[in-house]
């Protein structure tokens, strides 16, 4: 998670979305706890920035045709 951030610098940005392939059920616990340093880190140094996570499940199987609009 460090190494994802680390590179970018942040401070006039509003809103830092990680986007996570997955559940990732069994780091759920890691990521909160991540976010939540960073975040207390942030606060403290009184950045507007807000840190989210984005968990990109994946579908297991095609959508039904008609929940698709096409206009």
């Amino acid at each position: 998670m460090y190494r994802c951030i680390t590179p970018y610098q942040m401070e006039d940005a509003d809103q830092l979305i990680i986007h996570i392939h997955g559940e990732q059920r069994n780091y759920r616990t890691l990521i909160q706890q991540f976010i939540n340093e960073k975040q207390a880190i942030l606060d403290k140094n009184k950045s507007k920035l807000k840190i989210e996570i984005d968990y990109m499940i994946e579908l297991k199987k095609r959508p039904p045709e008609n929940l698709i609009s096409k206009e």
